[in-house]
């Protein structure tokens, strides 16, 4: 039997008062399997960074209150005490989070902060974690990696940076790395470098990788699975062509419509640009969430039906989607990415 490296069951995740709960995650499953890339998209406030947060159990401490099973080999995360699950960050569960400038220690120089992240999961002398340091940035292709070793996070580009955090990540040898919006704040030709070079990090390292993007671009070229989420809920999970070749529900259809075009005809003719198509509306405040379906006020198909809550179900054995009106024509939305 195929053991996925990650499988969470029913997840939820509240803050505040237990007898009026703002609930940021809500009955989330999903699983990951090695050499596997999950990609989990959604717009700001739909639970995403949450739920990475959750899945590694750093909200443990906070008003947040976990439930749900979170199993990693098989092994149960959740009733873990906290000397055990530091244990199990960094050294199975790697974490890139999702602002490299804020994520190094400014007054501590790069050599330093990696071999602390080392030491912290390997018994090795300052000398070993030095050199294993090196070997780090080299495998992260940052050039001259012993002269960089000694200088601080400002010397470094944003690129650079983000190079840093990832050689920290794999400092432990995770099999499951966990990308929080990778590629924020960066441009696109760095973009594309980091990308690259963590498939080839994965390949490498047999890892399996939850990619947390809003960028679908990304998501097309790096994505096995997409897990689409909103306010909280999974809404929709297909494989990566299947979602951007037919996606079955309404805000899917909206997310891949409203990514920006090439208009090659308008630039040549100097006629007018196609206006970009957006989703009305914001996301529902967390605290203000609707009985029904959360979408339901930002969605041109909403009916009586839509306000009660719609079930995740499955339409094929690698797909599901909750919504009360899903679409069954197959669309040809995945042009938007030409």
């Amino acid at each position: 039997m195929n053991v996925p490296l990650l499988d969470v069951r029913n997840l939820r995740v509240e803050f505040g008062k237990p007898s009026a709960p703002l609930i940021a995650v809500n009955d989330l499953s999903l699983q990951v399997h090695a050499g596997e890339t999950l990609a989990i998209v959604g717009e700001s406030g739909c639970g995403k960074s949450v739920t990475a947060l959750a899945l590694t159990r750093l909200l443990h401490g906070s008003q947040a209150r976990l439930s749900g099973s979170v199993r990693y080999r098989g092994d149960e995360l959740s009733n873990l005490d906290e000397r055990a699950m530091r244990a199990i960050r960094g050294r199975h569960i790697g974490m890139i989070f999702q602002d490299p400038m804020s994520a190094l220690n400014p007054v501590m120089s790069i050599g330093d902060q990696l071999i602390e992240a080392i030491q912290a999961h390997q018994s090795l002398p300052r000398a070993e974690a030095r050199a294993r340091a090196v070997e780090l940035l080299e495998r992260v292709r940052i050039p001259e990696p012993h002269k960089r070793l000694d200088d601080y996070p400002h010397r470094f580009s944003g690129g650079m940076r983000q190079r840093v955090v990832i050689a920290m990540a794999l400092a432990g040898g995770p099999s499951l790395l966990i990308a929080d919006e990778p590629t924020t704040a960066l441009d696109v030709t760095i973009q594309a470098q980091i990308l690259n070079l963590l498939a080839s990090l994965q390949r490498e390292m047999g890892m399996g990788l939850i990619l947390i993007t809003h960028d679908l671009g990304v998501v097309a070229e790096t994505a096995d699975r997409v897990m689409v989420m909103y306010a909280g809920r999974k809404v929709e999970e297909q494989p990566v062509h299947g979602l951007f070749a037919n996606p079955r529900h309404p805000y899917t259809r909206g997310l891949i419509s409203a990514r920006p075009a090439l208009q090659l005809e308008a630039l040549d003719t100097g006629k007018p640009r196609m206006r970009l198509k957006e989703i009305p509306g914001m996301v529902p405040m967390l605290s203000h969430l609707p009985a029904g379906c959360a979408f339901a006020a930002r969605c041109e198909d909403a009916d009586a039906r839509c306000q009660q809550l719609p079930e995740l179900q499955a339409t094929d054995s690698l797909a599901a989607v909750a919504c009360h009106h899903p679409c069954q024509a197959p669309q040809r939305l995945h042009r938007a990415l030409a």
